[in-house]
């Protein structure tokens, strides 16, 4: 069972990671079929949750929170959830199935994962900053993320090959 508390603070970090704790004007995209608001909210994502009104802040800060529940519930794990809120199920789905292969782990979506679970107080005293960081947000043209370095020094690397516990006796809840 997911403790409460752990859902609260990640999704408090999503909607940071999303859209700046709704400060960000761009979290309202001209494209009302695109995902929306704070939380960045798709229509499948509402919709598989029981539906809400994803225009409106609050329903669509509580539509992500049930979302991130949901997902917490297929994968049993935070990195698993919080990398498939931002990739996709199908996605994370394909990863997780062919063994979590780092390579076909998108530098995008380890960045935000690793940002989550550091901003939600999940994970700390552990270093998040990925190997190429400079490569990978500054915009190198010349950068490919499936030719990036493993990420040694993510977080991402202290889950074992199920999302499961820290390696280091670190745990995150």
């Amino acid at each position: 069972m997911m403790p409460v508390k752990s859902l609260d603070r990640v999704a408090t970090a999503v909607d940071g990671a999303e859209s700046s704790h709704g400060k960000d004007i761009a979290m309202w995209r001209p494209d009302p079929s695109g995902p929306q608001g704070p939380m960045q909210v798709s229509e499948a994502a509402a919709t598989n949750v029981g539906g809400g009104d994803r225009f409106d802040l609050t329903q669509n800060r509580a539509i992500g929170r049930a979302y991130l529940a949901q997902l917490y519930g297929r994968y049993k794990n935070w990195p698993d959830a919080i990398a498939a809120y931002n990739w996709g199920l199908g996605n994370v789905d394909t990863w997780v199935k062919a063994g979590r292969p780092p390579e076909k782990l998108l530098a995008g979506v380890a960045a935000y994962t690793t940002r989550v679970l550091y901003d939600s107080g999940l994970c700390h005293g552990v270093e998040t900053v990925p190997v190429r960081r400079s490569a990978i947000f500054d915009g190198d043209p010349e950068f490919r993320a499936d030719m990036a370095d493993p990420f040694t020094h993510s977080i991402l690397g202290h889950f074992d090959a199920d999302g499961g516990a820290f390696t280091r006796g670190e745990r995150y809840l």
